[in-house]
């Protein structure tokens, strides 16, 4: 037991065969400390409770004046025998200090860390959009009356309040709303998310960098003190683990989809400091090396490089047609009497406004119901959902054959304008301009990962196209709940470029 006190417990005064000076040897502990007992809290006299409250209000009138002053007006006015050190400890019990120009003040970013303002350039215009709180208190002659109010700041409504008693001494006691305890800490919450998913769409974009901490932590909102802490509270892993992370499978699926490129290029390109750091982060990361993972085709950790039926078997013939239509490849595939439609053509950059889940999401629809409801509850009251004109899109961050489940990335979004403000769990990305490759579905939520695999298994390899660095997505085209075998239209959409 290292605590002192709680040694001191073990020492028996009375015992008649160790003394008390040999006990406190063997439990370490000073000698004199056993007979000292501490003294004991006496209650706070009448006198001392008027000379405390006369204190606070000379105080609240003039907040400059210090513990000298004050001991002069007490002397003068009430007539108190009190000298200034009584005054300088009972002002400091009260946790009254003196308001004066302290040095240095006038300088810029003196403080190590200064929180942002989150409400600068922040229209306020409908309701529950930013709520105030006020929390005033009148002093009684035994304690403290106090009124607690949640405001909302547009329609200066009173959404709840409380009010209540309590005794002197005890107002950082005073209790508040379980409502107003919830409503805060959610807020507290979606402000932490919202800067740790810039964050984590910074790193994704600029995966090639090399980062700093004070640069991800301004990113984010926070102190780079404590950036390390939140950023493994919310993510489950470090900052440094989740960057090296990202990159050993950005380049492990670079040595699936591009099998010519060298592959000191593709560690230089997923951020690594050299081929002989990537080499070692690699094969302890995934058991083998890079030059093996890109050989072994038919190894069980990947199905990426060659789509083949449960059998062993290569996939079935298909007839291909290629009509060019401005400027635009539409390939139709006709395979087990399906005819599948792939299109290949230039699509503009879109700006989305997106709700992010981590965690195993296959053939979870009640998951994407979920998601989808919180993000069209907060688009709904600005107005931003207008359909057809609005997109329906999903982003998957990461290869599902190389990440683990429990750490997958998926971003259930909307479009939305360029300059739309973001807030809380809700985040805003861009989905670059470029080549992308469409492929239309109608799927059931039980064949996705078919659907998937036979764009980047059967038709990727016959088409003369290899995949681009950027974001994969799904682009929904209608509600399944209104089709009549409750499926979705949708179009795979797989960035790509020529070989």
């Amino acid at each position: 037991m290292s605590d002192q006190t709680g040694r001191k417990d073990f020492v028996e005064r009375n015992n008649p065969h160790i003394s008390v000076k040999r006990q406190a040897e063997l439990l370490n502990i000073n000698r004199t400390s056993v007979y000292r007992q501490p003294p004991e809290q006496k209650p706070i006299s009448d006198e001392d409770l008027f000379v405390m409250r006369r204190i606070d209000e000379i105080h609240t009138a003039h907040p400059t004046w210090g513990y000298r002053t004050i001991t002069r007006i007490l002397r003068r006015d009430d007539y108190l025998l009190i000298n200034r050190k009584k005054v300088r400890r009972m002002m400091r019990e009260m946790g009254i200090y003196t308001i004066y120009p302290k040095p240095n003040l006038s300088k810029r970013f003196h403080a190590q860390y200064v929180r942002p303002y989150l409400l600068r350039n922040l229209t306020i215009d409908h309701p529950d959009q930013v709520w105030g709180v006020d929390i005033t208190y009148i002093r009684m002659e035994k304690g403290f009356m106090y009124l607690f109010v949640i405001i909302d700041w547009c329609s200066r409504c009173i959404v709840d309040f409380q009010e209540g008693s309590v005794p002197m001494g005890d107002l950082e006691e005073m209790p508040t709303m379980q409502k107003a305890g919830y409503v805060w800490r959610k807020q507290l919450r979606e402000q932490y998310l919202s800067g740790i998913n810039e964050v984590v769409d910074y790193i994704e974009k600029n995966i090639d960098r090399n980062f700093t901490l004070d640069e991800l932590a301004y990113k984010a909102g926070f102190s780079k003190f404590h950036f390390h802490r939140i950023f493994y509270t919310y993510s489950g892993e470090t900052l440094f683990q989740f960057i090296q992370r990202l990159r050993l499978e950005k380049s492990a699926t670079l040595l699936l989809n591009e099998p010519d490129k060298p592959v000191t290029d593709i560690a230089l390109e997923c951020g690594f400091a050299n081929s002989s750091s990537f080499a070692k982060s690699f094969k302890k990361n995934f058991g083998v090396s890079a030059t093996d993972w890109r050989n072994r085709k038919d190894c069980d950790y990947s199905n990426l490089g060659k789509m083949k039926s449960n059998t062993g078997e290569e996939p079935p013939a298909s007839l291909v047609y290629i009509e060019y239509i401005n400027n635009t490849q539409l390939w139709r595939c006709v395979m087990e009497n399906q005819t599948r439609i792939v299109e290949v053509k230039e699509l503009a950059e879109m700006t989305l406004a997106y709700v992010r889940y981590v965690g195993p999401y296959k053939g979870d629809g009640q998951l994407f119901e979920r998601l989808y409801k919180q993000l069209f509850q907060w688009a709904g009251p600005r107005n931003l959902i207008n359909f057809p004109a609005t997109k329906s899109i999903i982003v998957y961050h990461d290869n599902p054959e190389v990440t683990e489940d429990e750490k997958l990335r998926v971003s259930v979004c909307i479009t939305v304008p360029s300059d739309t403000a973001v807030e809380g769990e809700v985040g805003k990305l861009l989905i670059p301009a470029g080549r992308y490759a469409l492929a239309r579905f109608e799927l059931g939520e039980k064949e996705y990962q078919e659907a998937w695999d036979w764009v980047f298994g059967a038709w990727l390899p016959e088409s003369g196209y290899l995949p681009d660095d950027r974001p994969s997505f799904e682009m929904y085209h209608n509600d399944p709940n209104t089709h009549c075998e409750g499926k979705a239209i949708v179009d795979i959409c797989i960035p790509v470029k020529p070989v």
